[in-house]
């Protein structure tokens, strides 16, 4: 179930966002990859939600939610995630 998979990593990296105060509406975009066994890299910004601080803040909480779920069997061996 790729939709559980997605949902389990959105609520990781929910648990782990710490924005700086004042900066909770900001939106920033990363992209990701996620290794059959759950570790990540290439952790990389998108779109900068213009606040370097709430940039990093984004960072460290995708760093911070892995290692996720080994990946679904029909994933393959890794997958890129934009969030």
């Amino acid at each position: 179930d790729f939709n559980g998979y997605l949902a389990e990593v959105q609520k990781r990296v929910k648990r782990n966002w710490f924005p700086p105060r004042g900066a909770e509406s900001l939106s920033v975009t990363l992209k990701f990859r996620v290794l059959k066994d759950g570790n990540i890299k290439n952790v990389r910004l998108v779109k900068s939600s213009g606040l370097a601080a709430a940039d990093d803040a984004a960072k460290l909480a995708v760093q911070n939610g892995a290692p996720y779920p080994s990946l679904p069997a029909a994933a393959g061996d890794t997958i890129d995630i934009k969030f």
